[in-house]
Parts: C-alpha cells; sequence; structure tokens
C-alpha cells in the first residue's frame, strides 16, 4: 500500500468536503516535527476517526520518526470514541517502540544527566507497590552474557570501595529484636540469617 497517496487523498477529501457535523480537530497536514507550521493552509479539521488514520498512515510513512509515533501511540491510548483495531494497535506499537529504541542506540547519559537524576530522586522512596511492581517485572528474566560481562567489567575499583565505605561510616543502623528469643542487631543480617535459624523460633 502507497501510505502518502492514501494520506494525501484522505486530506484532500476534508480540505474540499469537510466533515458534516460531530465532533472535529485540528490536524498540521505537514507535521511540525517535519518542518510544517500553525499558519491557517497547514490546517484541516478532521473527524476523531480521520485524525487517527492520519496519524496512522503518516506514523508509517516516516517510520523511525520517533515524534510522529509516540502522536501516533499516544493517540491510541489516551482518546477516546475512536474505535481501534487489534492489529492497528499491535502495528502502531511495534512501530513506536522501534523508533524509541533507534533513537535511545548508542546514547549515553552525560555525568551532569546523571547527577541531576540522583539529585533529583534522593530521599524518595519507593512505595511497597512500587516495589513489588519492580520485582514482579524483573521475575524471570536472564541477563545476556554480554550483559554480565559488562556487570562482571564494571565491579567497584578499590577508590570506589573506599568511597562507598566512608559514606557508611557514621550511619546509624536499624537495630530489632527476634521475637523468639529476644536477641538484637542489625535489621538487615537479623532478617536474612537469625530470625529463620533461631533456635527458640517455634514452627
Amino acid at each position: 500500500m502507497n501510505y502518502a497517496i492514501q494520506y494525501q487523498r484522505l486530506i484532500r477529501r476534508a480540505l474540499f468536503s469537510g466533515v458534516t457535523g460531530g465532533h472535529t480537530e485540528r490536524h498540521h497536514i505537514k507535521p511540525r516535527c517535519l518542518g510544517g507550521g500553525n499558519e491557517p493552509t497547514n490546517i484541516v479539521r478532521l473527524s476523531a476517526r480521520e485524525h487517527f488514520v492520519a496519524h496512522a498512515l503518516l506514523c508509517r510513512m516516516y517510520r523511525g520518526n520517533t515524534k510522529l509515533a509516540s502522536a501516533a501511540w499516544l493517540m491510541v491510548n489516551t482518546r477516546t470514541g475512536v474505535r481501534v483495531s487489534s492489529r492497528s494497535y499491535e502495528a502502531i506499537r511495534i512501530l513506536q517502540s522501534a523508533a524509541v529504541t533507534k533513537l535511545r542506540t548508542g546514547t549515553h547519559q552525560t555525568a551532569e544527566t546523571r547527577a541531576k537524576i540522583a539529585a533529583a530522586m534522593r530521599g524518595k522512596k519507593q512505595t511497597p507497590e512500587h516495589r513489588a511492581a519492580g520485582a514482579a517485572g524483573q521475575r524471570g528474566r536472564k541477563a545476556s552474557e554480554e550483559t554480565r560481562a559488562r556487570m562482571r567489567a564494571a565491579k567497584m575499583t578499590p577508590e570506589a570501595r573506599a568511597a562507598n565505605s566512608a559514606r557508611q561510616k557514621g550511619l546509624k543502623q536499624e537495630t530489632i529484636i527476634c521475637p523468639h528469643c529476644g536477641k538484637s542487631g542489625g535489621a538487615g543480617g537479623m532478617r536474612r540469617n537469625h530470625f529463620k535459624n533461631c533456635n527458640w523460633r517455634i514452627g
């Protein structure tokens, strides 16, 4: 199928025939991410269904364009009143995923960006639901040999271990008491080792 011809026909029909009644939406004939502007000659009114079809066609015409793929994906997930077939949903999702993957491939965050992310996350605590969702998402996943090799290569240097030790020094660890024998100790070690092996544990 020639998606460009289909798109031109849709736009031409809307320009000359218009939409008769009902809900309409503004559409940029030439998308802004491709250099289109907000001038009246670049705007057409489309029905909600036509608007979705237009973005689906643009997404296929310009494969790999992240902005167009994301716009189509956003319409699938947030619009009401537009029925989307399972095939259209899958096709848009695949195109959007491929475009984002292509955009991110080979990119690396700068030290400044990493510092900003760390500063934004500092002090934030994840809810139990958030932690459970993260654990569920990782369950059953196996790291590739390449990933494992990178993890082995990224082991902490002596300098990094010393810096980490200095940060931890002076931090007061939470102390908890065993409900079976009354022994107290650091929360991490007690939960990992003592509770399940306590000689006074019943059952």
